[in-house]
């Protein structure tokens, strides 16, 4: 493969991962899914570069691999804030709620926890 045509997909990676960080950014995960699969499709081709011979092509490579820290970066906080979120649904579903018996008298009911099972 020509260096011209590496720079090519190199650069455009570099596009695709900052687009990847502006939807990361928006909380737009149908998006960041899209960027994820063209990313896998650039990953083959890329895979195959031996070599890269201009400073064009090292600076995109460092580039990309600043872009991509941002992302996991950007992923794990996103992935942290869910877990944090998840955990306060949870404790507030374990608290006991109030229904009515059979009888029509209020009884505490403790036993439905459906998303803690989830969890």
């Amino acid at each position: 493969m020509s260096e011209k045509e590496k720079i090519y997909y190199l650069k455009k990676l570099v596009t695709i991962l900052k687009k990847e960080k502006k939807y990361l950014l928006n909380n737009t995960s149908e998006k960041v899914i899209d960027c994820v699969a063209q990313k896998e499709e650039l990953a083959e081709i890329i895979q195959t570069f031996t070599h890269v011979e201009s400073e064009q092509a090292r600076e995109l490579i460092r580039q990309i691999k600043e872009l991509q820290d941002i992302n996991l970066m950007l992923t794990k906080q996103a992935i942290s804030y869910n877990n944090v979120f998840l955990s306060a649904v949870v404790k507030g579903a374990k608290k006991a709620s109030s229904t009515y018996a059979p009888n029509g008298e209020m009884a505490v009911q403790t036993d439905v926890r459906l998303i803690e099972e989830l969890f």
